[in-house]
């Protein structure tokens, strides 16, 4: 599946959007002093949390579909804004943007992240390169309604009584413990989020650096590695090849049931 096709979808996802909303105002009825499930042996969802859309690629090449969220298709330039933005994602794209061109996306500078449009590169500039003010008008416009959209059906799900596998790629930086303490605090903003507690975050790390992840695993969090991540431009044109991910694939894929 390729990128403008998965794009293209949030149409037929519009139908899925609207029950997850109604099972979130199902879960939202139940008594606040009940006690968190466990996580299942099935997850219902499987969603990208970034810091780019490989993932969904993974995803969609697996269940030849996906089920869009706010972070599914973003590459994240910040990771310690894109954790902020979890509970402020109506606030993504709401301020100064940036025109990406040469990879067909536009930049939240509030968040530091770039969301791909619709819009085909020659479709945003004239006939001398420079960028059209109505085009990038128009491309911006449907962006942010698409975010908009991607947000309430995130916030649905984090409301929703669902079981959902949360997938997540972290580089590791020259500072272990901060990588460690940043990956405890993104499981930690989920706990908080996620209302029913049902929910598991896969970290995926490239092998090399597996060694110097501490952090225990539990019913919460898991850990795969594969042996290195897809180049960036590659990732780009969906040209995403299976080596390594094949484990994570039979441990925790199968374990999906996608509606």
């Amino acid at each position: 599946m390729g990128l403008l096709d998965s794009l293209n979808k949030a149409a037929e996802e519009e139908k899925y959007a609207k029950e997850l909303a109604a099972s979130a105002d199902s879960s939202n009825d139940s008594s606040e002093s009940a006690t968190k499930s466990k996580v299942p042996v099935y997850y219902s969802e499987v969603v990208n949390l970034g810091f780019n859309c490989e993932v969904s690629f993974r995803i969609c090449g697996y269940f030849k579909t996906l089920h869009s969220y706010m972070y599914s298709w973003i590459y994240s330039h910040d990771r310690e804004l894109l954790l902020d933005s979890f509970d402020k994602m109506h606030d993504i794209l709401s301020g100064e943007v940036e025109f990406l061109p040469d990879t067909n996306m536009i930049r939240c500078k509030k968040f530091n992240m770039s969301f791909h449009i619709k819009a085909r590169r020659d479709e945003l500039a004239n006939s001398l390169g420079s960028l059209r003010d109505d085009a990038c008008k128009e491309a911006l416009e449907e962006l942010r309604s698409r975010a908009s959209h991607l947000a309430d059906k995130t916030e649905n799900l984090f409301n929703s009584p669902l079981s959902t596998l949360f997938i997540y790629k972290l580089k590791f930086t020259n500072d272990w413990e901060a990588d460690n303490d940043y990956v405890q605090r993104m499981l930690d903003k989920l706990s908080s989020l996620y209302k029913s507690g049902r929910f598991t975050l896969l970290i995926v790390l490239e092998a090399a650096h597996a060694y110097k992840f501490t952090l225990p695993e539990s019913e919460h969090l898991q850990i795969a590695t594969v042996p290195n991540f897809t180049n960036l431009n590659n990732v780009q044109e969906g040209n995403t090849t299976n080596d390594g991910w094949k484990e994570i694939e039979d441990k925790f894929f199968k374990k999906v049931l996608l509606r």
